[in-house]
């Protein structure tokens, strides 16, 4: 369907700072538009002479607009009160650029509403150039009244600022309702396993933060002490090798030193030994597979051993196994994970005798992170896993992340001993059509 004609009337942008041509489709939850890159657009004068290259900010600037007439269809739909209020960008997060976009290049750009609260807009946008995405974009939007002409000539940004501020335009509206919502705010968690900025602990704190939590995160040696530190200044981090009795002893001395009540631990170690490769299970030395199953598995028991007495009543225990026990890229590290998945609810009845305290693990599918590098053969792997999902999209950590702070949650409270998947539905598609037809091919 094409919706050229009314893009004008849709958005206040007009030519030459108009970077959408035409609507492909709209629906409630997505708008897909194009843009052909002309070899005379202005911009491209002096960026740059000789090599004209389409800027990044104008790339999400044609993203930006689309979402705009997203926003502006739905209004006109749905809510007549919303037709002089417009959308502007008051946040913009995770904008990544993979390829630079040329003069003849047409932009497919496709815009997603990922969540909605009141007059805050929270959106998920990507370009794609020949079938390849160029730019990916997370941001949000917030509708504000459509300013007036005259009062923004006479009075200039100053009243144009003021305009926005009366409407509520405030980017961290999310934040706080989440904040509020999921009772995150002044409570103190321990935080086991943060490694780099693609692990799941690190997505994690990073999130608990930005909620308003204290946090104590641990590491395995100084040097990502020393990382982390850059990340989080005002947090205390420790070093805790789980098989060193110094650093456990550290660990449980520096909380006690604080007087505090943990009210939730996320566990997220693994560790196999693989440096000589994948050998079949049947092969595995008992050494290297009782020293997986003490980092993996018992430090868990350990852990929550040696602070029953510092958690709250009613904490929180969430640790991270994996999606399917049965998958064999994951080499000896399966059972051990299986054991440690199998282990939550007698966890959970355990210290039911004495608190309310809830354990509950995320059984996540394969993600694209350093310690998942180190397992033989892992790539290929992630690529069948991708392909196994329903929505043909691997998972990402973000999702597991998000899963694991509801869980450590008080919204949670009436969920205990269970193992929540998240896999984007790749146990359910074993007999997915287009595997089978790619499998059975060569067979007839």
């Amino acid at each position: 369907m094409d919706y050229r004609s009314d893009i004008l009337n849709l958005i206040p942008q007009r030519p030459p700072f108009l970077f959408v041509d035409q609507i492909i489709s709209i629906d409630n939850k997505k708008i897909v538009t194009k843009k052909i890159i002309n070899k005379d657009e202005d911009y491209l004068k002096g960026h740059f002479p000789g090599l004209p290259i389409v800027p990044g900010v104008l790339l999400c600037e044609a993203i930006f607009q689309s979402s705009a007439l997203w926003i502006s269809h739905e209004n006109n739909q749905d809510n007549q009160s919303n037709q002089n209020k417009i959308g502007v960008v008051s946040r913009i997060e995770k904008c990544k650029f993979k390829q630079m976009v040329v003069p003849g290049d047409t932009l497919t750009i496709e815009v997603e509403i990922k969540d909605k609260l009141e007059n805050a807009f929270y959106f998920s946008g990507t370009i794609h150039v020949n079938g390849k995405a160029a730019v990916y974009c997370d941001f949000a939007c917030n509708l504000i009244e459509r300013p007036n002409e005259r009062a923004v000539s006479e009075a200039g940004a100053e009243a144009a600022a003021e305009m926005i501020d009366k409407s509520n335009y405030q980017s961290n509206d999310k934040s706080n309702y989440q904040s509020d919502y999921l009772q995150i705010k002044g409570k103190n968690y321990l935080i086991m396993g943060v490694f780099n900025a693609k692990s799941i602990a690190f997505n994690m704190a990073k999130t608990l933060k930005s909620l308003g939590a204290n946090l104590i995160i641990t590491a395995q040696n100084q040097e990502i002490i020393s990382k982390m530190s850059k990340h989080f200044p005002s947090e205390t981090i420790l070093a805790c090798d789980v098989l060193k009795e110094d650093d456990l002893r550290n660990l449980k001395e520096t909380i006690s030193s604080k007087k505090i009540k943990l009210d939730g631990i996320l566990h997220s170690l693994a560790f196999a030994d693989f440096s000589k490769g994948m050998p079949p299970l049947h092969e595995v030395s008992k050494e290297n597979f009782f020293n997986a199953l003490d980092v993996s598995c018992y430090s868990l028991i350990n852990i929550c051993r040696l602070l029953k007495d510092f958690l709250d009543s009613k904490a929180s225990v969430v640790t991270i196994s994996i999606s399917n026990l049965l998958a064999t890229s994951y080499g000896h590290l399966g059972p051990i994970k299986a054991t440690l998945q199998y282990m939550i609810p007698y966890l959970a009845k355990s210290f039911s005798e004495f608190s309310e305290v809830r354990f509950n693990s995320v059984g996540a599918g394969p993600l694209k992170t350093s310690a998942s590098a180190g397992i033989p053969d892992y790539l290929d792997n992630y690529l069948f896993s991708e392909q196994l999902t329903l929505r043909k999209r691997s998972l990402t950590t973000e999702e597991v992340s998000n899963t694991v702070l509801f869980l450590l949650s008080q919204i949670s409270s009436g969920i205990n001993g269970q193992n929540i998947i998240v896999d984007a539905g790749m146990n359910l598609n074993g007999f997915d059509k287009k595997i089978v037809k790619a499998v059975v091919k060569d067979l007839y």
